[in-house]
């Protein structure tokens, strides 16, 4: 019997030890961004994992081993001072001016959201540890959680993510077969359409590594110190990519780093029509 029990009580302590402390991360306020991730932080919490989640849309009654800082006051900045969706509609065809508006709107939002005083009491307790981060793979200045906390990190992402993140880790793109996500249009592409997503593509990378790395490097290190690497540096750092794509229907050649998620893990069981008597 002793030695049953000693059995039951190791199991039981390794069992416990292979759950992890996890940081989840999802920056944008838009409420189909934030539902696609949720069956992913109850499913990691229903395994023993505790989260740190950082939401603009906080759970409600989530589970115990849950802790979420809300960021829902980002709302404000995407729909009231930007409107980026207002912006793409008039500018359709204006790619500087739908690069700037949208670089400007994720800038301004992430910068709210760092200086959260949630968050701050997050980045300056020097006891706080994590096993893992995952974050929402828009904003590169949120990668440097993981310097910060010296672990590794998974990028995710409800939806396509840009060129530019698949040129840099390796991923060919081409603007005909993968036009941006952020164009109006997706494939059978007629001549200027062919055209303006080279443009796009070209212009979206000239930008980058112009000055809008540099713009994001200097929040980066407002927050996570001068020390800190550059941030395509920890860009290229990254463990894997989870993509909220379907391969059979976006076909697109992919790193072994990369995982496709698609095929609806946010919709919820079906539930069955009320009986309605007809008289």
């Amino acid at each position: 019997m002793i030695k049953v029990l000693l059995f039951v009580l190791v199991m039981h302590v390794i069992q416990e030890s292979s759950c992890a402390k996890i940081l989840a991360i999802v920056p944008v306020p838009s409420y189909s961004h934030q539902l696609f991730f949720r069956p992913i932080w109850k499913e990691l919490s229903k395994r023993g994992h505790e989260l740190t989640l950082l939401t603009t849309d906080p759970m409600d009654n989530p589970p115990q081993n849950i802790k979420q800082i809300d960021w829902s006051s980002a709302y404000e900045l995407r729909h009231n001072k930007h409107n980026i969706t207002k912006v793409v509609q008039e500018n359709e065809y204006n790619i500087p001016k739908i690069l700037a508006s949208y670089q400007a709107m994720l800038n301004e939002i992430v910068d709210q959201e760092l200086s959260h005083r949630d968050v701050q009491i997050l980045l300056k307790n020097e006891s706080e540890h994590f096993d893992l981060l995952m974050v929402e793979y828009h904003h590169p200045v949120l990668y440097a959680f993981s310097e910060r906390f010296k672990c590794p990190y998974i990028g995710i992402s409800s939806m396509e993510i840009a060129n530019y993140y698949h040129k840099t880790l390796g991923n060919p793109i081409h603007p005909v077969l993968y036009p941006e996500i952020l164009l109006p249009f997706e494939r059978d592409l007629n001549f200027n359409e062919r055209l303006l997503s080279t443009l796009y593509v070209i212009y979206g990378i000239y930008r980058k590594l112009s000055y809008a790395n540099n713009i994001e490097d200097e929040m980066a290190k407002k927050y996570f110190g001068e020390n800190l690497p550059p941030l395509k540096t920890i860009l290229r750092k990254v463990s894997m990519v989870f993509i909220n794509i379907n391969p059979v229907f976006n076909v697109r050649p992919l790193g072994p780093g990369f995982v496709s998620i698609g095929g609806g893990i946010h919709m919820e069981k079906s539930k069955p029509l009320p009986e309605v008597k007809i008289f």
